[in-house]
């Protein structure tokens, strides 16, 4: 056995695609498959994998994403950490991915994983940052149902939570959530108009990520299976003052949608109340019957519960610098990083 370790290319995408759609649970057909792991991986800016070759065969990678984020002010590039398998026989080899990419000029963060990853990373030297929390907010009976039968893991649950979706009734309605100031507008996104520049104020945040027109551009050019993602911009005074981005997509029975990026330059509870709540009641008018969220920041949590949302579990969040340690204070990450915010993929 003759490692060789190599980048994600088109030439190397096909032992890329039969690695990953075992782990993904995935067997779609050729077409769709060539499309969406197109996009995933070679449609995006800065990406970059890092592939152990047998041959012709990838038997372990790590995917990263370099953004621009945050740090006390200052515009910095971090690369965030996304796919990162290894088949079994092969454990070994498949550390040395993620060794390579620890070699990197980039200071890298990582959100949750297996629980072998969390267990594995400090014991390699990365730092703890506060944790990222996970929201949810179920609007329908079905839902509320399909939750408490996959809990239950009764026999015929397939059949059970067909029926509970197809007797479904709305559980909660969802209301706009007043503007902090006057002359407050809300407008959707139009993916050929430029992305509004906002970003919170220097001091808000020790670390904070940021999305812009290379992040949406890639997420607007999903293939349709994906999805559809949508944005709002948020004025005061015809000035864009923040911006959320969100994915609505239909899972087996009902259309779900995940509030990936909620960005301000003006960072206040009342704020984040005002886009959570239009965002959330957009997407509701949309049919979506379970909004997903994900936030460290203490006020985008306040904003969240405030219109509903329920907190659900927590992720380790961990930091790996050379150079830097890890920013100190209160932060602000999301849905989107890495491959988080275009989870789940089409069945």
């Amino acid at each position: 056995m003759e490692i060789s370790f190599s980048p994600l290319t088109a030439e190397t995408l096909p032992a890329v695609k039969q690695l990953l759609l075992p782990f993904w649970e995935r067997n779609w057909d050729p077409e769709f498959s060539e499309r969406l792991f197109r996009w995933r991986f070679l449609g995006r800016q800065d990406g970059e994998s890092i592939l152990a070759m047998d041959g012709d065969r990838c038997v372990a990678m790590i995917d990263s994403w370099c953004r621009q984020y945050m740090i006390n002010g200052e515009l910095v590039d971090v690369r965030e950490l996304g796919d990162w398998y290894s088949l079994p026989e092969y454990r070994g080899v498949g550390l040395q991915p993620m060794l390579m990419m620890m070699k990197k000029p980039e200071s890298l963060l990582s959100i949750g994983g297996t629980s072998a990853t969390q267990a594995l990373l400090p014991r390699l030297g990365w730092k703890p940052l506060p944790q990222v929390v996970n929201y949810s907010l179920p609007l329908t009976s079905g839902v509320l149902a399909e939750g408490l039968l996959n809990s239950l893991g009764l026999p015929g649950k397939s059949a059970l939570v067909k029926l509970a979706h197809k007797l479904s009734f709305p559980v909660r309605r969802v209301h706009n959530q007043a503007a902090p100031t006057g002359n407050a507008s809300v407008a959707e996104y139009a993916p050929l108009d430029a992305p509004p520049e906002v970003k919170p104020p220097p001091d808000a945040y020790a670390l904070a990520s940021l999305i812009g027109a290379k992040e949406l551009n890639w997420l607007y050019s999903a293939p349709e299976e994906m999805g559809e993602f949508v944005s709002l911009v948020f004025s005061v005074k015809d000035e864009p003052v923040g911006l959320s981005v969100s994915r609505l997509f239909k899972l087996e029975h009902v259309y779900q949608a995940t509030i990936l990026q909620i960005q301000s330059s003006q960072v206040s509870t009342g704020m984040y109340k005002w886009m959570v709540g239009e965002t959330t009641a957009f997407l509701a008018a949309r049919k979506a019957c379970m909004i997903s969220c994900k936030t460290s920041c203490p006020k985008v949590e306040e904003a969240l519960s405030s219109v509903g949302f329920l907190r659900h579990a927590v992720h380790q969040t961990v930091w790996w610098s050379r150079e830097q340690e890890p920013p100190e204070g209160i932060i602000l990450l999301s849905m989107f990083r890495a491959d988080d915010g275009v989870l789940p993929y089409p069945k």
